[in-house]
């Protein structure tokens, strides 16, 4: 009996090593990658208002055009997982070359939208801010030039990553950070004989770096030892419409779910405009905050996928359990103690974003919507991770729209913007709402889980049909 119990404990051991080699490389690539839009907008800020807003109005349009092409890519991850562990490494080069399709339908229909629709939108911008407009047109011109190399470069890392290949990203992603740096300083300064550009100039280097990445990473595809045996671009294989069609119905539910997340949070920020800035700067700092701390969960889940799907592709159930069990217990560890640190320290945290009396005074309540939103946040993040190394992200999709679009939108603006409750909650009531929503989200994963392991026998079946 000790021996059974040292057994699963050592197994228990070895499974969280595999899930930490690759969630913390993934988060501290994620982190530097986030890390450079908030360089951008310090650097903008430095130049002159006009030059910051015209970043937050180009990132408005940019953001969800890239996320819905990089959504597509991270199907790469659990299917290049499960064909791992299934020992049919020999179909993954077939798989990566097959994505590149969708994806240059995705970023040729990206490009046209934000070269050419950007001043057609824009029309609602008075006239007197025709400075603003032409920058922010201008950023999105240059920045649409760098769709392309961000989905050949999410294509590489999903597949590396689903190999269990986890620090290359990583290491590119500080270098491009470090790279991102000086050269902003060039085209938003104009050094070195380039012109001053301003936020424009922000365009030009976020696709300088974008490409570095991608070459960067295709460098390191082409002549690592690791990846010599997979031959990922060494061979051709032609498109085939059955893997193309797996690969969509396996990505665009995730693209999409991304994108429902995204507007979410804008559609808050944007609700809250009749309240005035003071109160839009709370929540923005807000939900900075929760960003940042939910790169944690979200690196714990992107590393569950892969650990989750390649225990499939091996047939295991055991392995499987193991790896959400463990999944989950690392990020409970982390997790949990990150949110009290962050609330225990709200005064310091707050203070980094700014000193105005009225912003604090409304901030520093939402940091119990914050304590409240990260305490389920390790469940959230291994649950996701699970659904997607099972490859059922329509669930997925499909929890996300009704939860936080039918159901949590409608009541957060009734709550918050209406007196309907008896009361007009505001920021709070939107806040609220939004993280009960996360709560209901949390149980329906959780429900779904509890299914796919109760029926896995019947998945690993299907799937291996699916596979062949």
């Amino acid at each position: 009996m000790s021996f059974t119990h040292s057994s699963n404990f050592s197994a228990f051991i070895h499974e969280a090593k595999n899930l930490i080699r690759l969630a913390l490389p993934i988060f501290i690539g994620q982190f530097c990658m986030t890390c450079l839009g908030f360089i951008d907008t310090l650097m903008a800020a430095d130049v002159g208002t006009v030059d910051l807003a015209a970043i937050s109005l180009g990132t408005t349009f940019w953001s969800p055009v890239v996320l819905f092409g990089v959504g597509l890519t991270l199907a790469l991850a659990p299917i290049v997982a499960q064909l791992k562990g299934a020992r049919l490494a020999h179909l993954i080069p077939g798989i990566v070359h097959n994505s590149l399709l969708p994806s240059a339908i995705i970023a040729i229909i990206s490009m046209l939208f934000l070269i050419f629709v950007p001043e057609y939108l824009f029309v609602f911008i008075d006239d007197s801010e025709f400075e603003l407009k032409q920058k922010a047109t201008d950023y999105l011109f240059y920045i649409a030039f760098g769709l392309p190399g961000a989905l050949l470069f999410n294509i590489l890392k999903n597949t590396t990553e689903g190999l269990s290949i986890a620090l290359p990203s990583m290491i590119i992603g500080i270098v491009t950070l470090l790279f991102n740096i000086p050269i902003n300083y060039i085209f938003i300064y104009g050094k070195f004989g380039m012109p001053a550009m301003g936020a424009v100039g922000c365009g030009v280097a976020t696709t300088i770096v974008i490409w570095l990445s991608f070459f960067m990473l295709l460098g390191y595809s082409i002549w690592s030892k690791k990846l010599k045996d997979f031959k990922l671009l060494r061979s051709k294989h032609p498109f085939e419409a059955k893997t193309i069609k797996h690969i969509c119905v396996v990505g665009f539910p995730i693209a999409i779910a991304l994108i429902i997340e995204t507007f979410s949070y804008s559609i808050v920020g944007y609700a809250l405009t009749p309240f005035g800035s003071t109160v839009m700067a709370a929540s923005q700092i807000a939900n900075i905050i929760c960003i940042l701390v939910f790169m944690i969960p979200i690196s714990i889940a992107s590393a569950v996928t892969i650990r989750v799907g390649h225990s499939l592709g091996e047939n295991s159930p055991l392995r499987v359990k193991r790896a959400a069990l463990t999944g989950l217990g690392l990020a409970a560890l982390v997790i949990i103690p990150t949110a009290f640190t962050v609330f225990c320290h709200r005064s310091d945290i707050i203070g980094i974003f700014t000193q105005d009396s009225n912003v604090i005074s409304i901030v520093t309540p939402l940091f119990i919507f914050i304590l409240i939103y990260q305490l389920q946040d390790a469940l959230f993040g291994t649950t996701l991770g699970i659904l997607r190394g099972f490859k059922d992200t329509r669930f997925l999709m499909n929890a996300n729209f009704i939860i936080l679009w039918i159901i949590g939108i409608p009541i957060g603006a009734l709550l918050g913007l209406t007196e309907f409750f008896g009361k007009k909650y505001g920021v709070y009531g939107m806040w609220g709402t939004l993280v009960a929503c996360y709560y209901v989200m949390t149980l329906t994963f959780s429900a779904r889980t509890y299914y796919l392991f109760r029926n896995i026998d019947k998945y690993l079946a299907k799937n291996d049909t699916s596979i062949h």
